[in-house]
C-alpha cells in the first residue's frame, strides 16, 4: 500500500507565485497526496486562483478559505484536518522538484523515521541560485533549517507528542522545529536539495506570514 501524504500550504497574497507552487506539487512522481491549501484572508486574487486549481484537481486539492489567522494557527488546524500518514509543508511562493515527495517518503519508510530532513536551494526571480544548502549526516544538521519545509513528518508523532506551532508572530517555526527534531531519535538527515526557497523581496515585509523562518540558523552563523 502506498501511504497518503498530506501537503499543507498556507496562502496569503500570493497570486503571482501560488500557481508555480501548486504546479510543482501536482507534477510529483509520488501521486498519493492530498494538498490542503488554506487561503488565510488574502486581499488579492489568490482565492480565485486556488478555486480554479481545486475545480481542475478535485481528487487532489482541497481549498480552505478563512479570515486571517496567521501561519501558525493555519498550520496547526491543517495538521488536524490532514488524512495522511505523513505531513509536509510548503510556503506559498516556493516550489519543489518532481521527485521531492517520493524521495522523502522512501527515506521515511526505510527506517520508519518520525522526521526526515533535507536541504534546499535558494533562488531569486531570475532563477539564479543564491545558496545551495546540502546537509551532512550530523546532529547539528537537525537544527540548520529552522523552517518546517524540506522535511517530512509522521503525523502520529505530532499527535503523540503534542507538537504544534507556537501561536506567535515571531519564532513559531523555531519552537516547532526544536520540538519536532529533538523529541525523537528517529530522525534521518539526507543530502537532498529538492526544495526551492524563493527569495521574494516583497514578501519579506509580511511579518505575519514569513516570520523568523527568514532567519535560518545557518544564515545567522554564516553571515
Amino acid at each position: 500500500m502506498v501511504d497518503l501524504v498530506s501537503i499543507i500550504i498556507p496562502v496569503y497574497n500570493s497570486e503571482k507565485y501560488i500557481g508555480k507552487c501548486l504546479d510543482s506539487v501536482l507534477k510529483q512522481t509520488y501521486q498519493n497526496i492530498e494538498i490542503i491549501v488554506v487561503n488565510d484572508g488574502s486581499k488579492d486574487n489568490s482565492l480565485e486562483i486556488l478555486k480554479k486549481y481545486e475545480r481542475e484537481n478535485l481528487n487532489k486539492i482541497t481549498v480552505v478559505d478563512q479570515e486571517n489567522k496567521g501561519v501558525a494557527i493555519t498550520r496547526n488546524e491543517s495538521i488536524l484536518k490532514a488524512n495522511g500518514k505523513y505531513i509536509m509543508f510548503i510556503d506559498n511562493d516556493d516550489y519543489i522538484d518532481k521527485d521531492y515527495v517520493e524521495t522523502y517518503v522512501r527515506e521515511a519508510e526505510i527506517g520508519n523515521f518520525d522526521v526526515v530532513i533535507g536541504g534546499y536551494s535558494r533562488e531569486d526571480e531570475n532563477g539564479k541560485t543564491l545558496k545551495l544548502l546540502k546537509l551532512e549526516n550530523t546532529e547539528w544538521s537537525k537544527l540548520m533549517v529552522m523552517a518546517p519545509w524540506a522535511k517530512i513528518y509522521r503525523k502520529q508523532y505530532f499527535l503523540d507528542n503534542n507538537i504544534t506551532f507556537l501561536n506567535n508572530n515571531i519564532g513559531e517555526d523555531v519552537y516547532f522545529n526544536l520540538k519536532a527534531t529533538l523529541l525523537t531519535d528517529k530522525v534521518k538527515i539526507i543530502d537532498y536539495t529538492g526544495y526551492t526557497w524563493f527569495f521574494n523581496n516583497k514578501s519579506l515585509s509580511n511579518s505575519k506570514q514569513k516570520n523568523i523562518k527568514d532567519l535560518q540558523v545557518y544564515e545567522l552563523l554564516n553571515s
